[in-house]
């Protein structure tokens, strides 16, 4: 992602608290709220390790580990919180995408991995961003504020 200095003050860092994935789909979402954005549909991965896949047409679903199952669930909690900031948290259509996710997850499990036993991570992972959902201390990454003194035309 190519994101302006300026637009960074606005909307401030990527949130820590996301881990593996999520990070970077809330923090293009916070983006788009103040400014276009431009897709671009060509990327260059090159995967360091051989992965079993499997492929379902419109996508393609590679292996993964229980960490990454548990954080893709958990995550949920923090998209969840940041929705609810900005107005735009819809439950049924957020309870619908935490199943199509965690559907995903289980397709991925029985049809790439050819195992179940990481159906827990799954369950953690809903659990704990149950627990994100109805934290009430609860806030949103802050914009940067610049500092009186801050030279823009400083390195």
């Amino acid at each position: 992602m190519l994101i302006s200095a300026d637009l960074v003050r606005r909307i401030g860092l990527p949130d820590a608290r996301y881990f593996i994935n999520g990070d970077d789909e809330i923090y293009g979402w916070l983006a788009s709220q103040l400014t276009e954005v431009v897709y671009v549909n060509d990327f260059v991965l090159q995967k360091v390790r051989p992965q079993k896949q499997i492929d379902l047409g419109i996508r393609h679903l590679n292996d993964s580990s229980d960490l990454s199952r548990f954080y893709s669930m958990r995550n949920r909690g923090h998209t969840a919180q940041y929705l609810l900031a900005h107005g735009r948290y819809h439950r049924f259509g957020f309870a619908l995408g935490t199943l199509l996710t965690a559907a995903k997850e289980a397709l991925r499990l029985l049809a790439v991995e050819h195992r179940i036993s990481g159906a827990g991570s799954l369950w953690r992972g809903w659990r704990e961003s149950r627990r994100i959902m109805h934290d009430k201390s609860w806030q949103p990454m802050q914009p940067l504020e610049e500092h009186p003194h801050h030279d823009r035309n400083q390195v």
